[in-house]
């Protein structure tokens, strides 16, 4: 009704081009997003319902849905951004967490896929999916998503594979579909900056269909935003305070987010897919590589690999990782009992123990039916931490499904596990279903060259 006001209509084309100037400031042309999973809907959201109001009145040649090549690239952006279905939440799939954001649903799915139809049929269908596999959320903080989204569109399955978002993130991601599905997202880019976390070279780990290594939910409170709480690596020599204390900073970035990216992106085969982020800051050089090993796609390898050069190179760092688990960890000396802190953004102090060169595995209890064996792959000596923390704030809807999948109140429990060294860091994590770990499963390295060895099979994880 209103493009055709008296009052209005002289101002419809400034509107259409305001709008315009807030996509292209809130999507790159790349579809990366300006924010957070979380604060994407707020820089979107209004984006999208004015672009779908303009199509309403709107002939074929100024559907923004049509016209605007930066809806196409975020709409896939967003699909990428799902986690595989969440057991957390009784099986459906969420938005992955980082920055200031939770592990949840949003109705822009919804929306895209209304507002595509007709226009990217195929399209539109993919996003339709994604919006029921969330279980098909609304939202009224913008007005109601229930006129914004046509319910009864058909669809198809999104079919996510790997994808690389220049200015966010890289996402490796194989067996879409099944129960075997695997995904691991890297933080590696600076176009996201809104609601940002101190979690350049942050990962997010999914395994098998389970969460292995989430970032904190915990939005509001605690809010997490230092790079003490993210799965990053810090100098020792910026930290608050000792290493394995209580009492490191979560607030602070103790240098994160003040690097140039001088590489990132994607490189993928036939059996492995690869992440990759490149950060320098005064001299120094941070390489963090990240590996999807899918030969077998029913029993995927994940491994973490950090390398410094430059500037302090050799200087003492810490490697942090969460890590969804429960119970104790085992280790060669015997099991180790893990503390586990709620106080409010305070992980417990942690009781050093030392790693030897060579290869060190540590044996982890999923929380969701997924255990895990890490081997920590170390050149030289190192020290390591493993403590836990657990939060309890979550959107309410999660919050809720998470009560209907296990009978309890929702929280958010994670091991961090620490290493101390003066690097490179290599991390390689096999994950397998509870109760089916293979008798003879161990890394063995001879020269740089790694080999896995399981089920009386042995496959060399290549670089």
């Amino acid at each position: 009704m209103m493009p055709h006001h008296p009052a209005m209509a002289p101002k419809v084309a400034g509107v259409r081009a305001r709008a315009a100037e807030l996509l292209d400031k809130s999507v790159n042309e790349h579809g990366a997003a300006l924010g957070s999973n979380h604060y994407l809907g707020a820089s979107m959201g209004p984006v999208v319902n004015i672009m779908q109001q303009q199509k309403r009145v709107a002939g074929p040649e100024e559907d923004p849905f049509r016209t605007q090549v930066r809806l196409t690239k975020f709409s896939e952006y967003l699909l990428h951004l799902l986690t595989p279905p969440e057991p957390r939440f009784g099986g459906r799939r969420k938005t992955v967490s980082f920055g200031d954001g939770s592990t949840e649903a949003t109705a822009l799915y919804g929306q895209l896929a209304t507002a595509f139809r007709e226009v990217n049929d195929a399209l539109s269908e993919r996003l339709m999916a994604a919006w029921r596999q969330e279980g098909a959320p609304h939202s009224g903080f913008f007005g109601s998503s229930v006129l914004q989204i046509n319910e009864a569109l058909p669809d198809r399955s999104p079919m996510l594979a790997d994808a690389d978002f220049p200015g966010a993130l890289t996402v490796l991601r194989h067996g879409f579909g099944t129960p075997d599905e695997t995904a691991a997202w890297l933080i590696n880019g600076d176009f996201y900056r809104d609601h940002y976390h101190c979690d350049l070279g942050a990962v997010i780990l999914y395994a098998l269909g389970s969460p292995i290594s989430v970032h904190w939910g915990s939005l509001y409170e605690p809010r997490l935003p230092g790079a003490w709480m993210q799965n990053v690596v810090v100098p020792e020599a910026a930290l608050s305070a000792r290493w394995y204390s209580g009492d490191v900073s979560t607030d602070e970035c103790f240098g994160n987010r003040s690097q140039i990216i001088s590489g990132a992106g994607l490189k993928v085969d036939s059996s492995t897919a690869r992440a990759a982020v490149r950060l320098d800051n005064k001299g120094s050089s941070w390489n963090r590589r990240v590996w999807d090993y899918r030969s077998d796609p029913a029993a995927p390898v994940l491994r973490i690999r950090d390398e410094f050069t430059g500037i302090g190179a050799t200087d003492w760092k810490i490697f942090s990782l969460t890590l969804m688990a429960t119970g104790a960890v085992q280790t060669d000396g015997g099991p180790r009992e893990v503390p586990l802190s709620s106080a409010p953004a305070k992980p417990p102090a942690g009781a050093p123990f030392a790693l030897a060169p060579g290869v060190i595995r540590l044996g982890f209890q999923g929380q969701w039916d997924v255990d895990l064996d890490l081997f920590i792959v170390a050149e030289r000596s190192q020290q390591a931490t493993v403590t836990g923390w657990k939060h309890f704030w979550h959107p309410t809807r999660e919050a809720d499904e998470y009560k209907q999948a296990t009978g309890k109140k929702f929280e958010e429990a994670q091991y961090i596990l620490r290493l101390r060294g003066t690097g490179p860091f290599d991390v390689v994590i096999v994950p397998y279903r509870r109760g089916r770990r293979p008798p003879d499963l161990m890394i063995t390295r001879t020269s740089d060259v790694l080999s896995l060895l399981r089920g009386g099979k042995s496959t060399t994880l290549a670089d």
